[in-house]
């Protein structure tokens, strides 16, 4: 996916999706799955694509992470 103004597209089939994955031009049928994350001790981001995030959850911890100050 690339990331555009207003959310993200694929090159690959044309689809669009908004900042929060929802599909705002198909193909896609469907909208991006979001997985757990978090951060190490070095500010790395951990993807954990065994724990899946449903849409009634994206405002939980584990759901995101907090900018790194600047």
């Amino acid at each position: 996916l690339t990331p555009t103004r207003d959310g993200f597209s694929c090159p690959l089939h044309h689809s669009a999706f908004s900042l929060d994955g929802k599909v705002t031009r198909p193909p896609a049928k469907i909208d991006l799955v979001r997985f757990a994350v978090s951060t190490d001790e070095n500010n790395h981001l951990i993807v954990d694509v065994s724990k899946r995030i449903e849409r009634a959850q994206f405002n939980k911890p584990g759901a995101y992470v907090e900018a790194p100050a600047a």
